[in-house]
């Protein structure tokens, strides 16, 4: 019987690892589908959760580029609250929306409570993990009742 060569052995091991890691894409793409897209963001703000908003480009700079992608996969990595809406947008496709926030940097995250009023932003330069986990927390805290 003749020997197997390394990359035989190779390509018979990827054949065996690939289901795995299929059937992984699968389970986050299944979950992905069954979060609740918003269309736009005035409909996520009246939907009476609070909402975290992502502003983006496709347009841009290498620099403006280079952001947007990092942000974008920060918060593909990140698990956002249930009660926590994520919407992204991209101001090319809605103008006015940068105009109606004075959105001066991209990519900016705004925070916003149930009742839609803005309660922070972040701008590119200030966008991290850390910082995000931080307004994350405060946002989905209860709020209490005043007696």
């Amino acid at each position: 019987m003749k020997r197997l060569s390394n990359l035989t052995l190779f390509i018979i091991g990827i054949l065996l690892v690939l289901p795995i890691f299929a059937s992984e894409n699968a389970e986050k793409s299944i979950e992905k589908e069954q979060v609740k897209k918003y269309e736009t963001l005035d409909d996520a703000l009246n939907s009476g959760n609070p909402v975290m908003c992502l502003f983006i480009t496709s347009k841009g700079c290498h620099c403006t580029m280079g952001k947007v992608k990092a942000a974008v996969a920060l918060f593909d990595t990140m698990t956002v609250p249930d009660d926590v809406i994520y919407i992204e947008v991209n101001i090319d496709k809605y103008r006015n929306i940068s105009r109606k926030y004075k959105i001066i940097a991209l990519p900016t995250v705004f925070l916003f409570d149930k009742n839609g009023n803005e309660l922070s932003r972040l701008q590119s330069w200030e966008i991290n993990k850390q910082g995000i986990d931080a307004k994350l927390t405060k946002l989905s805290e209860p709020v209490k009742e005043k007696k």
